[in-house]
């Protein structure tokens, strides 16, 4: 109940803010409007499979047509009031390794304007998995730059624009 009014204040004392969602309850009393409305510098949606299938399997708990509707509706009001501060964001890994492309392709349709595909696999919590089985998930090592600039590719045919997330310094610490 708070969460709106922080971001009001952080705003009018010009602090930029960004937030994460699971898109979840954004139709909730309005919460996609108050979003937007609150002036978030940005919110970033987890979109984690590009098929409902994958998409439940890593988020479990969670409903696949739900989160695409309240997507929608999201991007449609930001659009709208020409705030469009969404993002899409997907964890890549070893379960949606192969529907990168319908990823860029649903968020598209959804009314994204901008995706980012993280590889940072090992910094993510919620996997609550213990270090042997994050190299299995992890696909940092099969992504090149041929595959990314598909993604680029397809998403600009989409008028979408794609973009990556890793941080270098964590796998460079031992390195000359």
């Amino acid at each position: 109940k708070d969460f709106i009014p922080m971001v009001q204040y952080a705003r009018e004392k010009h602090i930029w803010v960004r937030s994460t969602t699971n898109a979840s309850l954004l139709d909730r009393n309005g919460n996609y409007k108050n979003i937007i409305d609150a002036d978030i510098c940005e919110l970033q949606v987890s979109i984690d499979g590009g098929t409902k299938k994958t998409f439940e399997k890593i988020r479990a708990g969670s409903r696949f047509e739900k989160v695409v509707k309240n997507s929608t509706i999201l991007n449609e009001y930001a659009s709208q009031v020409n705030r469009h501060r969404t993002r899409a964001w997907t964890l890549v890994q070893r379960d949606n390794y192969n529907e990168l492309e319908n990823i860029v392709s649903l968020c598209s349709e959804m009314g994204f304007k901008r995706l980012t595909f993280s590889l940072d696999v090992e910094d993510t919590a919620w996997l609550g998995k213990e270090k042997a089985h994050i190299k299995d998930i992890d696909r940092k090592e099969e992504f090149n730059l041929d595959t990314a600039w598909n993604l680029v590719d397809i998403g600009e045919n989409n008028g979408i624009e794609v973009t990556f997330w890793m941080t270098f310094d964590k796998y460079q610490a031992n390195d000359p």
